[in-house]
């Protein structure tokens, strides 16, 4: 019996260890593809059109896109997210660990390049992620 619930134990161990692992090369893929993306897959776009695409249920046209797009700051909520609006939705900014965004200031226009993901179900935000500062 204690044989068993020690190896039962490293198993879970290492079934967490590997998603751990796992999700971490996920999210260095989806950022190195924002910072290496050629112009011919980036999609520029306004707030307004994005919003309005957005909105429309299971639309799937920017999901997982690599999108710029030039933003007026709304507010800062932590040191990676950075609230915008431009067009009728707030679009909430999820910018990468070495993104230094400190100097941005509410009022501020930024050009921003990241993957759109669906509407965050709980406050109905759209949501840009893996966001590398391109000016401000």
């Amino acid at each position: 019996m204690r044989r068993t619930v020690i190896i039962s134990s490293f198993v879970i161990l290492f079934i967490i260890a590997g998603g751990i692992f796992g999700i971490n090369k996920i999210i260095e893929y989806a950022n190195e593809k924002v910072k290496e993306a050629r112009s011919v897959d980036i999609v520029c776009i306004t707030p307004k059109e994005l919003s309005e695409e957005m909105s429309i249920k299971n639309n799937k046209k920017f999901y997982k896109k690599v999108i710029e797009i030039k933003l007026k700051v709304k507010s800062t909520t932590s040191k990676r997210i950075i609230m915008a609006n431009e067009g009728e939705d707030d679009i909430a900014i999820g910018f990468q660990k070495d993104v230094n965004i400190s100097n941005v200031k509410i009022g501020d226009v930024i050009k921003v390049r990241g993957f759109t993901t669906p509407k965050n179900k709980k406050n109905e935000k759209i949501v840009i992620g893996g966001a590398v500062l391109l000016s401000q």
